[in-house]
């Protein structure tokens, strides 16, 4: 007998989209980002976008401990229908800097322009959250795409099919 196994929430709302090389280790040289350094960024049929860490980031596979998360702006009160008072980003915004114990630092850009709404406060105490879960409690911020952009925020961005193909 078959078990049937519903959809996830992620599966069932959202589509996984990719963006290369947006969550790279910061070095003192320049380097070329190591494979599975990517942002994903989980698309609502509604327009908001929810962005976390690929489910291939070295952080993520390997299980690296998590010192700290250091957004790089403090979060201000978003209110009403257009969320006045986000933070505007473009894709080479720095979204944060994730720290781990054993000294490595990776940026993570945003990838999409539009409003940051908010950054994940669990992650403050328990950054754990990354590696086991970094496509739901995981995520590190929200990102509302301006109205002119809601439908083509990510056509720039790798379907999760064209990203599958890649890392095959």
């Amino acid at each position: 007998m078959h078990r049937i196994v519903p959809p996830s929430t992620i599966e069932r709302y959202f589509t996984l989209h990719y963006a290369p090389g947006l969550a790279r280790q910061l070095s003192p040289r320049t380097k070329p980002p190591d494979r599975g350094e990517d942002l994903c960024i989980a698309r609502h049929h509604n327009g908001i976008c929810v962005l976390c860490l690929s489910p291939l980031h070295p952080i993520v596979t390997q299980r690296r401990a998590i010192q700290a998360v250091d957004y790089r702006v403090e979060m201000r009160q978003v209110k009403g229908k257009r969320k006045k008072g986000g933070i505007v980003v473009e894709e080479k915004t720095r979204l944060c800097t994730i720290i781990c114990e054993a000294g490595e630092r990776y940026a993570v850009q945003c990838g999409i322009k539009g409003t940051l709404l908010e950054y994940n406060d669990m992650l403050a105490k328990d950054t754990s959250l990354i590696n086991q879960r970094p496509l739901t409690e995981g995520y590190l911020g929200v990102v509302l795409p301006w109205p002119s952009q809601i439908k083509t925020a990510v056509d720039a961005l790798m379907s999760k099919t064209d990203y599958d193909n890649i890392v095959e």
